[in-house]
């Protein structure tokens, strides 16, 4: 179990370049399903997500990025609203307690262009299509491994 706002907010950044496909609550429970295929397919061949269980969550919000310029933005806080069209993840961090992600959202369809995701939360899972449980220590390892092998790949190019 991942149990700090801090190791959270890692674990969006560990995530970069991810796309929350799926997104679900239950009480204060947040359940997204993130594509993130270069990770997932070095746990096993095939592997294209990781879910990620959010537990505690509070005052979830998404802080728009309108598409004109002339638009304020807009505060969303219903998950059929953030979560569609999916957000592709950037990174994560932690702002006056709360974990914030900040997201594209390229879709022609929305309104705006990304924004910045913001939630209060006590701990969070992620598991992959096993239901093996990861730490943000050991996805901190398979994306180091990954981003060695791509800088090895590009260095002999």
């Amino acid at each position: 179990m991942i149990g700090s706002v801090g190791e959270i907010a890692e674990l969006f950044s560990l995530f970069h370049d991810g796309v929350i496909v799926e997104a679900s609550g239950e009480g204060h429970d947040l359940e997204l399903r993130v594509r993130i295929a270069y990770l997932a397919e070095r746990v096993a061949p095939g592997f294209t997500t990781f879910v990620v269980r959010i537990h505690g969550v509070e005052d979830l919000a998404f802080v728009t990025w309108p598409n004109e310029a002339s638009a304020g933005p807009q505060t969303l806080r219903r998950i059929a609203e953030i979560f569609v069209p999916p957000l592709d993840i950037l990174s994560g961090d932690v702002v006056a307690g709360r974990i914030e992600v900040v997201c594209n959202q390229p879709a022609s369809s929305a309104l705006h262009c990304g924004g910045t995701l913001a939630f209060g939360a006590q701990s969070a899972d992620v598991i992959d299509h096993n239901g093996k449980h990861y730490s943000v220590a050991e996805l901190a390892a398979i994306a180091d491994a990954y981003w060695r092998d791509w800088a090895d790949r590009t260095a002999r190019r």
